[in-house]
């Protein structure tokens, strides 16, 4: 994600109705959220209201049997 960028960013192929956690590589949430229709939408803003820091963040979806799963990583340019 580019300095700038104002738009949605969308995760897609997830489990329908999973919780999604994107955190950063210290393991702090950023934010969390429910996969509708297999996707997630996020603005890019965290629950504090502000732009993560510069770098890779992880987004984990959970699984039907309770687990979760690193399912993609973004990066991040503030």
């Amino acid at each position: 994600v580019r300095p700038g960028y104002q738009g949605l960013i969308n995760v897609k192929g997830l489990p329908q109705n999973a919780i999604v956690k994107i955190t950063d590589t210290n393991g702090t949430l950023i934010y969390q959220g429910r996969a509708t229709g297999g996707q997630l939408s996020w603005d890019g803003y965290g629950m504090q209201g502000r732009r993560p820091d510069s770098g890779v963040l992880f987004v984990f979806a959970s699984t039907e049997d309770g687990g979760e799963r690193l399912v993609c990583k973004i990066f991040f340019i503030r």
